[in-house]
C-alpha cells in the first residue's frame, strides 16, 4: 500500500524575512516558525541579497512598516537576483497604508498582506504559495527535460547526417557539367543526387526523392 501523498499545507517553506528589527523575531516570524517553515532572517536590502544568494528561499516577505526606503529597495534587489526561477515576494504594510502598497508592488512585490495578520490567514496564503510554487517548478523540470530531448535529437540528427552524406558518397558528384543544391527541411533526407560516367563519357544521372522528412526517410537510401 502506497504512503499517502504530502499536502501542500505540510510542505516546510524557506522563508527570507527582511525586518528592521531582524535580531528580535517578530510576530511574523513567530507565526511562520509554528506553521513548521525554515526562516532566514536580514535587516536591510544589502543583507537580504546575501541572504538570498545564500539560502535560495522559496518565499521572500519584507517587512514595509518601519523604513519604506529600504523595505522598496530590498524588494527591487530580490526581485533582481531571481533570474530563470520565480521566488515570490510578498510585503508586509500597516493598516490602511495605500501609498506603502503601491510602492511595494511598484519594487516588484507579488503580493501584499496588512498587519494584523492572523495565522489562519497567513496559513491559506502559504499554501496557494506553495501550490504556484509546485507548478512553476514542475512546468521547470519538464521544460528542461524537454530541452536535453531536444539537444540529444539535434545531436543524433547531425550524426546521421554526416553518415548519410558518405553513404550517398555526395563528395563524388564534381562533374562540372552537373550543378546541384540539396536542401532538406530537417538535417537530413530520403532526397538522393548521384552522377557518374560510363568509360564512354556519358553522364548517367540519379534523382531519387525520399518520401518525408528526416531519419525515417533517409532510411531507404542504405540499401
Amino acid at each position: 500500500m502506497n504512503a499517502p501523498r504530502e499536502s501542500v499545507a505540510d510542505q516546510a517553506l524557506t522563508v527570507l524575512v527582511v525586518e528592521e528589527a531582524a535580531a528580535n523575531p517578530s510576530d511574523l516570524s513567530h507565526m511562520l516558525s509554528r506553521l513548521g517553515h525554515r526562516i532566514v532572517r536580514a535587516r536591510d536590502g544589502e543583507e537580504a541579497e546575501e541572504r538570498f544568494q545564500a539560502c535560495g528561499p522559496d518565499l521572500v516577505l519584507v517587512d514595509v512598516q518601519a523604513r519604506s526606503a529600504d523595505s522598496v529597495q530590498a524588494t527591487e534587489r530580490v526581485r533582481k537576483l531571481q533570474g530563470l526561477r520565480w521566488v515570490p515576494v510578498v510585503c508586509v504594510t500597516a493598516q490602511d497604508s495605500k501609498s506603502e502598497v503601491i510602492a511595494a508592488l511598484e519594487a516588484g512585490a507579488d503580493d501584499c498582506l496588512t498587519q494584523p495578520i492572523s495565522a489562519d490567514l497567513l496559513r491559506a496564503k502559504l499554501c496557494s504559495i506553495a501550490r504556484t510554487l509546485a507548478l512553476q517548478r514542475a512546468n521547470a523540470h519538464r521544460n528542461a527535460e524537454l530541452e536535453r530531448y531536444f539537444h540529444d535529437a539535434e545531436e543524433e540528427q547531425k550524426i546521421a547526417s554526416g553518415l548519410m552524406h558518405r553513404l550517398v558518397q555526395m563528395d563524388m558528384i564534381r562533374d562540372r557539367s552537373v550543378e546541384h543544391r540539396l536542401t532538406p527541411a530537417l538535417h537530413l533526407s530520403g532526397d538522393v543526387i548521384a552522377a557518374a560516367r560510363t568509360p564512354d563519357n556519358t553522364l548517367y544521372v540519379l534523382l531519387a526523392d525520399g518520401t518525408g522528412h528526416g531519419l525515417a526517410a533517409s532510411l531507404g537510401v542504405m540499401p
